[in-house]
């Protein structure tokens, strides 16, 4: 159900996208993005901070791609969100626990990993999501909107789900070779 709630307004923006074009589409992902803050409210009691900072964003952003007819406050705004998800990543270890540390012992159905394990982890998604805002910047300026609607809508999931599947691989090796 997660799942759905991450990929509610970006899941209306393609449709409506594909039907009546960026703009449209646009306004859609505002309205889809404040709808799932509605509806985490309601159902959860609250929102977390990650979804308000999106929320926000795509106001901003959607709403200058819109006022000013340039789909690039709209691509700028996937880059400026996976670049501030990778720094907090990194510099979290600056601090007593990382992000994924915090995360992992807030998760009940999380295995117990050492501490050196997920700050590499840790590490490891920063880069991660320095290199995706990187790349859709890149693929924002090099191709045309559709091809770029068409790679954050698939192209960002794919190569998520291929980072998690190598990450998983490399824990399975890790856990292994330490027993």
């Amino acid at each position: 159900m997660q799942m759905f709630y991450d990929m509610f307004p970006v899941v209306v923006f393609f449709i409506v996208y594909k039907i009546w074009g960026l703009y449209w589409g646009t306004f859609a992902l505002i309205v889809g993005s404040a709808l799932q803050i509605l509806f985490m409210q309601i159902k959860q009691g609250y929102v977390k901070p990650v979804y308000w900072l999106s929320f926000v964003l795509i106001l901003i952003f959607g709403s200058l791609t819109i006022f000013f007819h340039d789909p690039l406050f709209l691509k700028w705004k996937v880059s400026i969100i996976n670049w501030l998800m990778g720094t907090a990543f990194l510099l979290s270890h600056f601090f007593k626990r990382t992000i994924l540390e915090i995360f992992v012992k807030q998760a009940d159905t999380a295995p117990s990993l050492p501490v050196d394990i997920l700050r590499k982890i840790n590490s490891v998604w920063g880069v991660f999501f320095l290199f995706l805002g990187t790349l859709n910047i890149y693929i924002a300026y090099h191709y045309s909107t559709n091809v770029w609607v068409n790679f954050k809508v698939f192209g960002m999931f794919g190569l998520t789900i291929l980072f998690v599947f190598l990450q998983t691989a490399y824990l399975y090796y890790l856990i292994k070779s330490r027993k």
